[in-house]
């Protein structure tokens, strides 16, 4: 087998890119939820803003050169350095600008979800966050996102770009962190390191939602040297 090559991910990859992470996430569980009860209109407009958002991610990421590909976006990770990295850069005027982009964006798309969607969907993941690990959070790499295109997995490339992200981590000696929208992606995500460490639930007291309700895990990967994290630091 060939050796799967990491690159950045630039300008060029970003029209492939979101399409691999569309694909990748069409039967995704959470966003299957914040899907649900829409209608063909705001469905359709939900859609429009979404690919915009991501595009404005991924020019930021590009921008900023916190984001990873496999075959020019066939695969992709995207992170977010440490807020305590020594020597972190100035933000610049465009990146002041992206960010505020995809918070608009962000806030837009979530206008139109239905109000029981925006009341449990706001604020619930940063929260799982500030209850899981508080102020540390500060101190560790994010794995804000990972997607590989449906017909390209199977093939090592989450791996070898989950790798690339840990590395980054390692090289500092810092704590890596994610949260798993599905939780069929526990075992990867365990491979690689990361352990669940406290989770939330979506949908469980939705009275719309009639499907099983969405286990969204906090996972945490130790640093490089530290005992790793145990499974038994789940908490419910």
């Amino acid at each position: 087998m060939s050796q799967i090559k990491v690159e950045r991910l630039s300008f060029r990859d970003i029209d492939s890119a979101r399409i691999s992470v569309e694909n990748a996430f069409e039967e995704d569980p959470l966003c299957e939820y914040l899907r649900d009860k829409q209608t063909k209109k705001s469905g359709f407009l939900k859609g429009i803003i979404s690919s915009l958002q991501l595009d404005a991610r991924f020019v930021l990421a590009v921008h900023t050169k916190t984001a990873f590909t496999v075959d020019h976006g066939k695969a992709l990770a995207i992170y977010v350095p440490a807020a305590s990295s020594a020597g972190k850069p100035r933000p610049t005027p465009l990146k002041l600008f992206l960010q505020q982009l995809v918070k608009i964006l962000s806030y837009t798309s979530n206008w139109l979800n239905t109000p029981e969607q925006k009341k449990k969907y706001e604020g619930k993941l940063a929260d799982l966050v500030r209850d899981g690990v508080g102020k540390k959070v500060n101190e560790m790499v994010f794995l804000h996102g990972l997607a590989t295109s449906p017909e390209h997995q199977g093939k090592g490339y989450g791996t070898a770009l989950v790798k690339t992200v840990t590395d980054i981590a390692d090289a500092e000696g810092r704590e890596c962190y994610l949260l798993s929208s599905n939780i069929n992606n526990t075992s990867f995500y365990n491979s690689c390191g990361f352990y669940s460490f406290k989770e939330t639930v979506f949908g469980a007291d939705n009275p719309t939602w009639k499907k099983d309700p969405i286990v969204v895990p906090l996972m945490v990967r130790a640093a490089k040297g530290k005992e790793p994290c145990e499974k038994s630091l789940l908490m419910g």
